[in-house]
């Protein structure tokens, strides 16, 4: 049913229950995991200062960690595992990175990191915008 699943993480808990349930998934289906994680440039376009460059390349190693972890837990179940950080817009980076690697499933948590403002819940954040644009079906773990 699944070749391909990629699972989209932040580190935060509802990402770490979705990776979880992700290498649970591609372990029972013997399917290929992508673990991606996207870092936001926003912060990089909008100031330009040493100190904002510092700061996203803190997070690209903090993501390279995560993505790392995750990578572990797969293999230690002897799922096979594709590791990716880049430093773009999360959802966009998740449904084009689905799309270019064939990716039969997308799991995210329900919420992230970033997500934690009223208007965030209202309007949709990374997991809402996944959710209704992608291509594939879309798991969403609480």
């Amino acid at each position: 049913m699944y070749d391909d699943i990629l699972v989209a993480t932040d580190g935060s808990e509802h990402a770490s229950r979705a990776c979880e349930h992700a290498v649970e998934t591609a372990a029972k289906f013997d399917a290929r995991l992508h673990v991606l994680h996207a870092v936001s440039p926003r912060l990089s376009e909008v100031f330009s200062s040493d100190s904002v460059e510092a700061l996203v390349g803190d997070a690209t190693e903090h993501g390279e960690e995560v993505v790392e972890e995750v990578a572990a837990e797969a293999r230690e179940a002897g799922v096979e595992v594709v590791t990716h950080v880049e430093q773009r817009v999360p959802h966009e980076a998740i449904l084009e990175y689905a799309g270019e690697n064939d990716v039969d499933l997308i799991v995210v948590g329900s919420r992230g990191r970033s997500e934690k403002s009223l208007s965030d819940r209202l309007l949709g954040g990374v997991s809402a915008k996944v959710v209704y644009t992608a291509d594939v079906p879309v798991l969403t773990v609480r």
